[in-house]
């Protein structure tokens, strides 16, 4: 049951980050017409991070333009770029590095973090997407995090340390659902917490 609101929650607030980025788009249309975006307005220095708590369950969703996180979008094809790609990847999968949790403390339980469209090994829903835009592919990087959390109703705010990790991103556009409340933010350099209570 819990799992079911959760998921019905998380779709309710992807739904909300669509229209955003449908409005972005428009938005940046209007500044630049004769530069090509994909459909879904991927704009570059700009990431989004869903966070869903539901009782002691707290799930975070991360999703990024490739450039963002290792500077380049298409698949990696020297050492070099193969390296930065695992080392981005290594990062994110090491969720104690990115969010300090504030009023409680919240365990790992599950890590999964999706390269695959910078890679040749792995053919998914990734690599379709960066194909459908016959311009240059405009590929991302996704990491899912589910943490469990004592006494979660003490969870007051949680600080992100995505910026600080990765420096192509300038903005972190924020939606968040805890129990019954839910809102949105905008993290930067100069603001990286966001105020759950």
């Amino acid at each position: 049951m819990m799992k079911r609101y959760l998921t019905t929650m998380i779709a309710m607030v992807f739904s909300v980050i669509t229209v955003f980025s449908v409005n972005l788009y428009a938005e940046n249309a209007k500044h630049d017409h004769d530069e090509h975006r994909s459909h879904d307005a991927h704009v570059h220095g700009i990431a989004e991070l869903t966070l869903a708590q539901e009782g002691q369950l707290l799930e975070i969703e991360f999703h990024s333009p490739a450039a963002n996180i290792v500077g380049f979008e298409h698949k990696a094809s020297t050492e070099k770029q193969k390296q930065m790609v695992e080392t981005a990847k290594a990062t994110l999968e090491n969720p104690r590095q990115l969010f300090i949790f504030n009023g409680t403390r919240c365990d790992i339980k599950k890590t999964r973090v999706d390269v695959s469209a910078l890679l040749d090994h792995h053919h998914d829903e990734h690599d379709k997407h960066a194909k459908d835009d016959h311009q240059e592919p405009h590929s991302e990087i996704t990491a899912h995090y589910q943490f469990s959390c004592q006494q979660s109703t003490k969870l007051t705010s949680v600080s992100v340390e995505l910026l600080e990790k990765f420096t192509g991103i300038k903005k972190l556009e924020i939606q968040w659902v805890a129990d019954s409340k839910q809102g949105a933010d905008t993290l930067n350099h100069n603001a990286k917490i966001i105020h759950l209570r």
